[in-house]
């Protein structure tokens, strides 16, 4: 559609769908059954992104767009696609 021409719009879950790392994390521990270690770093640092939703208002507005995916839905998605392609993938990872 030409009045979309030249837009940029972002495009991600919003704060209704918001999901942290740790979060993320147990959800791969579930999906893979491996849990890898993780160390913290109390310290900030400049570049560090202290907190990330992504504001969608934009493209919701525009043409009614809306997150229909959960964070579990895209993670089954995911894995059942690195399942489907482990023997491409493990010339790569070995």
């Amino acid at each position: 559609m030409r009045v979309h021409s030249g837009k940029t719009y972002n495009v991600g879950g919003g704060a209704e769908c918001s999901v942290s790392l740790a979060e993320l994390t147990e959800t791969c521990v579930e999906h893979t059954g491996r849990r890898v270690a993780i160390t913290s770093h109390p310290e900030s640092n400049p570049v560090d992104v202290p907190y990330y939703v992504t504001d969608n208002s934009a493209v919701t507005t525009a043409i009614g767009w809306c997150p229909r995916l959960s964070m579990t839905d895209i993670l089954d998605e995911i894995f059942g696609w690195l399942r489907q392609h482990r023997r491409e993938l493990e010339v790569i990872l070995t």
